[in-house]
């Protein structure tokens, strides 16, 4: 074991023979008691908290792609016929 002192001002020290001699421990104990709660709360607020795993975004399998003249490129197989069930807009990527 190894020692560890500090100074109190005589307030502080009253204060603290009060609270052992209500719990019956020496100054010693309580003091030895209360660095390893501290010890033992640092260690677990340092520990890292699991982070959140990033959404992949999702795939585009159903698209269309233009020129700037508006002509079709190329598309999916199944573009048009999913632009039949579920229309939304179209997503312009100039080349």
């Amino acid at each position: 074991m190894r020692t560890v002192s500090t100074k109190l001002d005589n307030v502080d020290h009253e204060r603290l023979l009060e609270i052992c001699n209500k719990e019956g421990k020496t100054v010693s104990e309580r003091l030895r008691d209360l660095i390893q709660e501290c010890c033992s709360a640092f260690e677990e607020s340092e520990e890292p908290a699991e982070k959140p795993k990033p959404k992949e975004p999702s795939k585009v399998t159903k698209y269309a792609i233009y020129d700037d003249n508006g002509s079709l490129i190329s598309k999916s197989k199944d573009y048009e016929e999913s632009t039949k069930q579920n229309p939304k807009p179209k997503v312009i990527i100039n080349i």
